[in-house]
């Protein structure tokens, strides 16, 4: 009749209700999981169980420093020596070295270049080192080499002077040596001593001065 109350729905259809919006909201859920995970529509198992309780999968990337290979114009502390092939991080390189003239980005004609400065001072090594080589084989094959001293009024030796030993080593090798390749101890008397000539690292030579009275 008009005008009558609307009966409320009983507990068995308020229950149909519940029952028929629960779906609704699984449904709603699992559609959306499947369009964020990229998983397929309809899943079983564990991909509709993961689609159901919602879950998300986060896939992280470490970011990765980008370097550069460089040759050192100079030396740098703590980084090395002028010549040398470094691998450093692009921001050092663009930021630092480069615009300081500290190095330079490592290219083909850079590394012939280098290889051919390398190729000079070696020669000049080896060069060097082998001349070294014959004026130690000179002295040693003099072996002795005789100096003169007179007696001032006490009857008493001055010290023998690098000049003497060079001009002695001269006079009988036609090698003059600078004061830094001999090795002169304090010698103010008469007799023969010991001494050494270093030509080279790698080189030396071993001979001997006898002091007399002139």
């Amino acid at each position: 009749k008009e005008g009558r109350r609307r009966r409320r729905p009983g507990a068995r259809s308020r229950m149909k209700m519940m029952m028929a919006t629960r779906r609704t909201s699984i449904t709603h859920n699992s559609n959306t999981t499947r369009r964020l995970t990229g998983l397929p529509f309809g899943g079983r198992g564990r991909a509709a169980g993961l689609e159901q309780r919602g879950h998300l999968q986060v896939v992280c990337f470490k970011k990765v420093t980008k370097k550069v290979e460089v040759v050192l114009s100079q030396d740098v502390p703590s980084l090395g020596v002028k010549g040398e092939v470094k691998r450093v991080t692009l921001g050092h390189a663009t930021n630092y070295l480069i615009p300081q003239g500290k190095a330079e980005v490592v290219t083909e004609q850079i590394m012939s270049k280098i290889q051919a400065e390398q190729d000079r001072n070696n020669a000049a090594k080896e060069a060097a080192k082998e001349e070294a080589q014959k004026f130690a084989s000179a002295i040693t094959f003099a072996k002795n080499f005789d100096i003169s001293k007179e007696a001032n009024e006490e009857n008493t030796f001055g010290a023998v002077q690098m000049k003497e030993v060079q001009e002695a080593i001269k006079k009988k090798t036609g090698i003059d040596l600078s004061d830094d390749v001999i090795d002169l101890p304090t010698i103010k008397e008469l007799g023969t001593f010991d001494l050494v000539a270093k030509f080279h690292p790698e080189v030396s030579a071993k001979f001997t001065v006898t002091v007399k009275a002139n």
